[in-house]
């Protein structure tokens, strides 16, 4: 345990270090100290269609640097639309990962991360997706969820879909629509760029710089915050969103590529990539530094999900009325059954008193 420990501390230093020395840079350097999708896209198709690496947007994140977006519809990009079902149709994907590049003190693995998601929302792919493993042929099969949620009254509530207003990356990407997930970073961003007055490097906005973790003041604050955020001692307010899509994925692969198909793919390499002809680059190499990937719908349908008000106010109210009709006449009922049997107790009563008087007239006389 302390060597995990201490393992973990030693890395968690390193991601701090590594978050101040990048925040300081130029966004092109940034760029460029990351993976490339120029020198990483061996192939690429969508709907029968090749694609090339201007066909994905770029973005960067504090764990996995450069992440790329395929079809993402920001910039005023097109969007492209698969109308069949099957692997032909959709995404295909044969990926260099180039691990000679990886920093070994922040990797333990090599491969991909995967997340399906819609064109108006961020990606955190260090919480969300699915990993890729490397030398391996691994086929996502997708389908579609929508789940529209019912506003308050109805608990816990829902938030439009417009309103983001709580969104604090909205100036960084424009036309992104409310997500609680980034409702959640942004309250916590929001949080420590009031109190400490910088930025957390984790989730970077426009406006302040980030908080340098060699400053105790920057530290301790930031610290506070964090350990407040994991408590739920903040007041975030962040509600799931009304309108929501998902994707449900599942995923299978098999060993990639082959001898085979090395031979075909090492041609390739050798004209695009002319410094790999000095490796000696077999298929075992080629196990470790390559990944394909196919995305699709087995189906084209999708799956909705609507919660809606089970008890409406109008049916309290019949509710309410059946019960007090049920009872009313049930009193009135039991009313006039008292009365009726007072009634009868009178008359049985005053019926007894006249037998009486009229034996004690006969007995009279007959003395």
């Amino acid at each position: 345990m302390a060597a995990e420990k201490d393992s973990n501390s030693y890395q968690n230093e390193a991601v701090e270090s590594m978050l101040e020395e990048i925040s300081h840079m130029d966004e092109a350097v940034r760029a460029q100290m990351g993976h490339m999708m120029e020198t990483m896209l061996l192939s690429c198709s969508f709907n029968g269609q090749t694609c090339t690496p201007w066909d994905f947007h770029r973005f960067s994140n504090w764990r996995y640097g450069n992440c790329y977006t395929f079809n993402s519809g920001w910039n005023g990009s097109s969007l492209l639309n698969s109308r069949n079902p099957g692997s032909d149709y959709g995404l295909s994907l044969a990926l260099f990962l180039q691990t000679n590049e990886y920093m070994l003190a922040l990797t333990e693995t090599v491969g991909l991360k995967v997340i399906l998601h819609d064109q108006n929302e961020i990606p955190f792919p260090e919480d969300d997706g699915m990993i890729v493993s490397a030398g391996a042929h691994t086929q996502i099969i997708a389908q579609r969820l929508e789940v529209e949620r019912a506003p308050l009254p109805v608990k816990p509530g829902c938030r439009a879909e417009q309103d983001n207003s709580s969104n604090y990356y909205s100036q960084v990407i424009p036309g992104l629509r409310y997500q609680e997930k980034t409702c959640w970073r942004s309250c916590l961003q929001k949080e420590i760029v009031r109190r400490c007055g910088c930025q957390s490097g984790y989730y970077p906005g426009p406006g302040v710089g980030v908080c340098q973790h060699r400053d105790p003041d920057d530290s301790n604050c930031t610290d506070t915050v964090q350990l407040q955020y994991r408590s739920g001692e903040l007041q975030c307010d962040c509600l799931p969103a009304c309108h929501e899509t998902s994707f449900k994925a599942v995923a299978s692969n098999a060993l990639w590529p082959t001898g085979h198909a090395w031979d075909l793919i090492k041609a390739k390499l050798e004209v695009y990539f002319p410094y790999l002809k000095d490796r000696n680059m077999t298929v075992g190499w080629a196990r470790e530094n390559f990944a394909k990937v196919e995305v699709f719908y087995p189906a084209l349908n999708f799956e909705k999900v609507t919660q809606s008000q089970a008890y409406y106010e109008l049916d309290l109210l019949s509710d309410i009325g059946g019960v007090l009709g049920f009872w009313i006449g049930l009193s009135v009922a039991s009313l006039l059954e008292l009365v009726e049997f007072a009634i009868l107790l009178f008359a049985a009563l005053f019926s007894s008193g006249h037998k009486v008087t009229a034996v004690k007239k006969v007995k009279d006389e007959e003395k």
